[in-house]
């Protein structure tokens, strides 16, 4: 900003100066949404479980590395005692787990709406239990999640072939796709490229995790979002039709859209995983990040 020749330090707000506009709409945005339910001004802490905050069922954290340890009530959500923890950025952090965000089903969104206060936005039903008849469903999760922790090693001589002609192309909110017979651009077929299987999950994981440089989960949707705009044949055409948009103009839109969404999709997963409260990776799998595909990846690998 200072290179481009902006005071850091100013104050003033006149509509007519770029540097100006961006203060005056920061502090109107930061006045209309200071109540909208976040309780930013009270450090995003959720209510004392005595005002109606989160209280979990089982109780006491659960010590890591205690033998014989275990949970009351394994189909609900479960703190943990962590020694010596840290982010994957070697942050230290409180060691008793919080249930984060618990409040978030009283957050205003953008465009959803709900017949009943605390009510879901996007009910996509409760996660199987351990217990019930759903049970089966719960121990094939947990060995599936076993399962991929497993495969993480790039030493064990498994390779994927990821190319387009065969992994992704999935539909909407799922991983079901088989890739694509040819280059939709070049009409040509697309290459192998062979990789070890443990090097792409475990790549997989780390991207779509709050990284060195902070883009935080959902802020990796705007770093793609940067690269589509910046690709020299992007052209910014509504759906690719039409005459093409000035660049400020898009780039306003763009943002706005998409950062709705994602505000959107976590008030959706985070009244989810309020309401039903489910242990890992469920929680934040079911609609967050508008691909419940690759988000189960993440949760999964990093179990």
């Amino acid at each position: 900003m200072v290179k481009l020749g902006y005071d850091l330090n100013g104050t003033s707000e006149d509509p007519s100066t770029p540097d100006g506009l961006g203060r005056l709409i920061f502090r109107r945005v930061h006045e209309h949404f200071i109540n909208d339910g976040a309780r930013e001004a009270q450090g995003y802490q959720d209510f004392s479980p005595e005002g109606g905050g989160y209280k979990s069922v089982n109780g006491l954290p659960l010590l890591i590395g205690v033998p014989n340890t275990l949970a009351t009530f394994i189909s609900r959500w479960q703190a943990l005692a962590v020694t010596d923890a840290v982010t994957q950025n070697g942050i230290s952090v409180d060691s008793i787990q919080k249930f984060q965000g618990a409040h978030w089903w009283d957050v205003q969104p953008f465009a959803l709406t709900r017949n009943l206060p605390h009510g879901m936005w996007i009910d996509s039903g409760p996660p199987p239990q351990l217990e019930g008849q759903s049970r089966e469903l719960f121990r094939s999760n947990i060995v599936e999640v076993i399962r991929a922790s497993s495969q993480l090693s790039p030493d064990d001589g498994v390779t994927l072939d990821i190319s387009p002609s065969v992994f992704g192309n999935n539909s909407l909110g799922s991983n079901d796709g088989k890739g694509r017979s040819l280059n939709p651009v070049t009409g040509q077929p697309y290459p192998p490229n062979v990789v070890k299987r443990g090097d792409f999950t475990r790549v997989l994981a780390e991207h779509w995790a709050d990284g060195p440089k902070s883009e935080t989960p959902p802020g990796h949707w705007d770093v793609l979002a940067n690269q589509m705009r910046d690709h020299p044949d992007f052209r910014a055409r509504f759906q690719g039709l039409g005459t093409e948009f000035d660049p400020l103009h898009w780039d306003v839109k763009m943002y706005f859209a998409l950062n709705a969404a994602l505000h959107d999709a976590a008030c959706a997963a985070w009244t989810l995983k309020r309401q039903y409260d489910g242990l890992a990776p469920y929680d934040r799998c079911s609609v967050y990040g508008g691909d419940g595909a690759i988000l189960r990846f993440l949760f999964h690998f990093k179990l």
